[in-house]
Protein backbone atom coordinates (compact mmCIF):
# COMPACT_ATOMS: atom_id res chain seq x y z
CA UNK A 1 0.00 0.00 0.00
CA UNK A 2 2.97 2.47 0.79
CA UNK A 3 4.26 1.47 -2.76
CA UNK A 4 1.05 1.89 -4.26
CA UNK A 5 1.30 5.63 -2.33
CA UNK A 6 4.59 6.58 -3.30
CA UNK A 7 3.80 5.53 -6.91
CA UNK A 8 0.86 7.69 -7.34
CA UNK A 9 2.40 10.52 -5.64
CA UNK A 10 5.42 10.25 -7.81
CA UNK A 11 2.82 10.66 -10.89
CA UNK A 12 1.32 13.55 -9.17
CA UNK A 13 4.12 15.68 -9.17
CA UNK A 14 5.57 14.48 -12.56
CA UNK A 15 2.54 15.65 -13.86
CA UNK A 16 2.96 18.89 -11.99
CA UNK A 17 6.07 19.39 -13.14
CA UNK A 18 5.27 18.96 -16.67
CA UNK A 19 2.30 21.09 -17.01
CA UNK A 20 4.75 24.11 -15.31
CA UNK A 21 6.82 23.85 -17.42
CA UNK A 22 4.33 23.53 -20.80
CA UNK A 23 2.57 26.58 -19.17
CA UNK A 24 5.78 28.92 -20.64
CA UNK A 25 6.83 27.14 -23.28
CA UNK A 26 8.94 29.69 -25.50
CA UNK A 27 9.37 30.10 -28.84
CA UNK A 28 12.89 29.71 -30.16
CA UNK A 29 12.59 32.76 -33.13
CA UNK A 30 14.91 32.26 -36.19
CA UNK A 31 16.25 35.83 -36.19
CA UNK A 32 16.67 38.61 -33.98
CA UNK A 33 14.61 40.56 -36.41
CA UNK A 34 11.74 37.71 -36.24
CA UNK A 35 11.92 38.07 -32.78
CA UNK A 36 12.27 42.14 -32.91
CA UNK A 37 9.28 42.08 -35.37
CA UNK A 38 5.85 42.15 -33.18
CA UNK A 39 8.03 44.27 -30.31
CA UNK A 40 7.26 48.44 -29.52
CA UNK A 41 10.34 48.61 -27.58
CA UNK A 42 13.72 47.59 -27.23
CA UNK A 43 16.07 49.16 -25.05
CA UNK A 44 19.09 48.26 -23.23
CA UNK A 45 19.08 49.65 -19.40
CA UNK A 46 19.69 49.32 -15.59
CA UNK A 47 16.91 48.67 -13.31
CA UNK A 48 16.40 50.80 -10.66
CA UNK A 49 13.30 50.07 -8.82
CA UNK A 50 10.51 47.32 -8.66
CA UNK A 51 7.24 47.61 -7.25
CA UNK A 52 5.10 44.84 -6.82
CA UNK A 53 1.39 43.98 -6.47
CA UNK A 54 -0.91 40.96 -6.60
CA UNK A 55 -1.88 39.27 -9.78
CA UNK A 56 -4.38 37.05 -9.63
CA UNK A 57 -2.83 34.90 -6.83
CA UNK A 58 0.52 35.79 -8.59
CA UNK A 59 2.96 38.53 -7.60
CA UNK A 60 3.50 40.80 -10.42
CA UNK A 61 6.01 43.83 -11.12
CA UNK A 62 6.78 47.07 -12.67
CA UNK A 63 10.39 47.85 -12.66
CA UNK A 64 11.78 51.25 -13.79
CA UNK A 65 14.14 51.46 -15.83
CA UNK A 66 17.38 54.13 -16.62
CA UNK A 67 17.63 53.76 -20.37
CA UNK A 68 21.08 53.29 -21.80
CA UNK A 69 20.57 52.48 -25.14
CA UNK A 70 16.98 52.16 -27.60
CA UNK A 71 17.15 49.99 -30.23
CA UNK A 72 13.23 50.04 -31.40
CA UNK A 73 10.82 52.35 -30.44
CA UNK A 74 10.92 56.22 -28.58
CA UNK A 75 13.61 56.91 -27.01
CA UNK A 76 13.58 57.57 -23.74
CA UNK A 77 15.34 58.18 -20.51
CA UNK A 78 13.49 56.47 -18.28
CA UNK A 79 11.04 53.04 -19.47
CA UNK A 80 8.65 51.93 -16.81
CA UNK A 81 8.14 47.68 -17.36
CA UNK A 82 5.32 45.49 -16.39
CA UNK A 83 5.84 41.96 -15.56
CA UNK A 84 4.88 38.82 -13.67
CA UNK A 85 7.32 37.52 -10.97
CA UNK A 86 8.06 34.49 -8.69
CA UNK A 87 5.16 32.52 -11.35
CA UNK A 88 6.51 29.11 -11.63
CA UNK A 89 5.91 28.09 -15.37
CA UNK A 90 4.07 31.08 -16.02
CA UNK A 91 6.83 32.97 -17.73
CA UNK A 92 7.82 35.43 -14.81
CA UNK A 93 10.98 37.17 -14.47
CA UNK A 94 12.60 39.03 -11.95
CA UNK A 95 14.96 42.23 -12.83
CA UNK A 96 17.33 42.88 -10.08
CA UNK A 97 18.29 46.03 -9.00
CA UNK A 98 21.59 47.92 -10.40
CA UNK A 99 21.81 45.03 -13.01
CA UNK A 100 21.62 46.29 -16.69
CA UNK A 101 19.32 44.10 -18.91
CA UNK A 102 18.24 44.37 -22.52
CA UNK A 103 14.66 44.68 -22.41
CA UNK A 104 12.07 43.56 -25.39
CA UNK A 105 8.56 44.69 -24.52
CA UNK A 106 4.90 44.96 -25.84
CA UNK A 107 2.42 47.61 -25.60
CA UNK A 108 -1.11 46.74 -24.40
CA UNK A 109 -3.42 48.33 -22.24
CA UNK A 110 -1.44 51.83 -22.30
CA UNK A 111 1.14 49.95 -20.55
CA UNK A 112 4.54 47.89 -21.80
CA UNK A 113 5.06 44.65 -20.59
CA UNK A 114 7.73 41.63 -21.14
CA UNK A 115 8.23 38.12 -19.74
CA UNK A 116 10.61 35.41 -19.41
CA UNK A 117 10.29 34.56 -22.70
CA UNK A 118 10.27 37.78 -24.43
CA UNK A 119 14.17 38.20 -23.21
CA UNK A 120 16.87 38.62 -26.10
CA UNK A 121 17.90 35.33 -27.87
CA UNK A 122 20.49 36.83 -30.15
CA UNK A 123 23.25 39.35 -29.69
CA UNK A 124 22.33 43.03 -29.17
CA UNK A 125 24.22 44.00 -32.52
CA UNK A 126 21.71 41.65 -34.18
CA UNK A 127 18.85 43.28 -32.83
CA UNK A 128 20.24 47.11 -34.02
CA UNK A 129 20.77 46.04 -37.75
CA UNK A 130 17.50 44.14 -37.45
CA UNK A 131 15.78 47.56 -36.36
CA UNK A 132 17.90 49.46 -38.73
CA UNK A 133 16.55 47.31 -41.56
CA UNK A 134 19.73 45.63 -42.63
Amino acid sequence: MIVRTLGLSLVAAGSVAVSAAIACSCVRHASAEDQLRGADVMFVGRAEETSTRSMDGYRGGVTRFTVERTIKGEARAVRRIAHGMDMGGMCGVVFQRGRTYAVIAYASEDRLHTNSCSMPQFPIEDYVRAARGR
